[in-house]
């Protein structure tokens, strides 16, 4: 199975400073948290435009940190924003499994 996350870019761009790329996990971790939590409420609230920014803004920090599976299915359900609430349940358990791995796997990689 391939790595959830690819930290070729993020290394070269903190020149392999290990305390700073803790720091941004550490803020990936609050970030992400958050945001799943603004879904799962946007979601019950039925709120498709708040839906569609959450979604874009964790594709983003996903993207950002090399997390390519995870930014992909944020990315998935940003474009799918109008689809219905059930739909849209399903959507957030596999979203959150493979933040889980990412953070699973950034906790494993020492710097």
């Amino acid at each position: 199975m391939k790595a959830p996350v690819d930290l070729t870019n993020l290394r070269e761009m903190t020149g392999g400073d290990g305390a700073l790329e803790q720091t941004l996990f550490e803020e990936f971790y609050v970030y992400f948290e958050g945001g799943i939590r603004a879904l799962q409420s946007a979601c019950a609230a039925g709120a498709d435009e708040e839906w569609r920014k959450q979604m874009h803004a964790l594709k983003g920090i996903a993207l950002n940190l090399g997390a390519y599976p995870l930014s992909e299915l944020c990315k998935q359900a940003e474009e799918n924003y109008l689809s219905p609430r059930a739909l849209k349940e399903r959507m957030i358990p596999a979203i959150h499994t493979e933040y889980k791995r990412v953070s699973d796997f950034l906790k494993n990689s020492a710097a």
